[in-house]
């Protein structure tokens, strides 16, 4: 598990890896060309690549490459437009980047994909409402577009699929909410944390919560929640079980770690990360 950048108190330009085998977390030996946060990162053909984001004084529209093996960062095709807060995944060796927040347009609908044998970006059907803050995950080579905020700011309880060609939507989660985490796991999706606002504007809620959506019934449930509420934190699958990584609330940060068994629906806490972080992006690889 890789994790890079985010926020503690300012944009990090650090990434750190956590060793399952040895359960322990290291720095990476070379920091990100650019300091990052509300950036996005997804692996393909051994690679990681971290997407847009906000630098401490611009929206992003870079694009940078680390290899796990030889832990130095290149860069690769920027992406047509700078971005934050927007959401990546891969279906069929593309890396599609869905929504976010631009200077421009506020929250957006445009979908930008990015073909790794032409080495260029292009813009596909775009989402059927704008979104930031949300998730995108992958099943079966179809795009699941969560959650998040619209361009008013309110969070959203909706869903989105693309087949390739069209977004349709889904059934809704049965809460709102942004700032969240979401991974497949065993077919399904599983949602985590975020935040839902109070009927005060002012106030907002720290969420601890899971759901689970399962395509092939298309249906929601409520899975047992985390020990402590986490918005901006990352997420990833690792050998059967989900880690919720960082985090927190809007004035702190964390560096703790959880992980979610699947077969006792039990969360544990793990090895805490060396750096607080929130915003920040996490993702997997194989290594040989």
């Amino acid at each position: 598990m890789f994790v890079f950048g985010g926020k503690d108190s300012v944009a990090s330009s650090c990434g750190e890896c956590y060793d399952v085998e040895s359960r322990h977390w290291s720095l990476v030996t070379c920091d990100m060309p650019s300091p990052r946060m509300g950036h996005a990162a997804v692996s393909l053909a051994g690679q990681l690549y971290v997407i847009g984001g906000w630098n401490g004084s611009d929206y992003m529209s870079s694009v940078d490459c680390f290899d796990p093996v030889s832990q130095q960062w290149s860069s690769v095709s920027p992406m047509t437009k700078p971005i934050q807060s927007a959401a990546a995944a891969v279906a069929s060796d593309r890396i599609y980047v869905v929504g976010g927040w631009t200077s421009s347009q506020g929250a957006s609908r445009t979908v930008q994909c990015y073909d790794l044998a032409k080495k260029t970006w292009s813009i596909t059907a775009p989402l059927g409402i704008p979104r930031y803050c949300h998730n995108v995950v992958t099943i079966s080579d179809r795009l699941y577009a969560i959650g998040g905020r619209d361009r008013y700011h309110t969070d959203l309880d909706s869903v989105e699929v693309f087949d390739k060609t069209k977004w349709s939507f889904m059934p809704n989660m049965p809460s709102k909410r942004s700032g969240a985490a979401a991974v497949e796991l065993g077919g399904k999706i599983y949602v985590l944390g975020g935040q839902f606002p109070d009927q005060d504007p002012r106030l907002t809620h720290i969420l601890r919560t899971v759901e689970c959506f399962d395509p092939r019934s298309m249906t929601w449930s409520i899975q047992p929640p985390m020990s402590v509420g986490r918005y901006r934190l990352a997420a990833v699958v690792m050998r059967g079980r989900i880690y919720a990584i960082g985090g927190g609330t809007p004035r702190t940060q964390y560096n703790t770690v959880e992980c979610f068994d699947p077969s006792t629906c039990t969360w544990t806490m793990v090895e805490p990360m060396t750096t607080n972080r929130q915003y920040h992006a996490a993702v997997t690889v194989t290594l040989s």
